[in-house]
């Protein structure tokens, strides 16, 4: 996963259930997802990515990883597919703005 070669600290990735679903923490999100969560060597959990079919993913971290500025590193990274919430698109194809995830 590149988010995980961006940022060192990351060495977990673990997929979360079994199929796609569509995502409790971005209702906006139309699409299903698979869930990645992701944590450091030592257990500590420092968020989810949502992955859709087309490849794009979106990083939804935890107090830990925006704390330790994972979710910074992140977004620097520009990985391509990876939205934030700048460039998230609503279903009209208009930008959805600086929503807030309520993370």
């Amino acid at each position: 996963m590149l988010i995980a070669q961006k940022d060192p600290r990351i060495t977990i990735a673990n997929i979360q259930g079994a199929r796609a679903h569509y995502s409790s923490k971005d209702r906006s999100d139309n699409e299903k997802v698979i869930t990645v969560g992701l944590a450091t060597a030592s257990g500590t959990r420092i968020g989810s990515v949502h992955v859709h079919m087309d490849g794009s993913s979106k990083f939804f971290p935890s107090r830990a990883g925006r704390e330790g500025g994972y979710d910074t590193n992140i977004a620097r990274a520009r990985i391509e597919g990876h939205m934030d919430d700048s460039e998230r698109q609503d279903p009209a194809g208009t930008s959805a703005g600086n929503q807030q995830d309520g993370q």
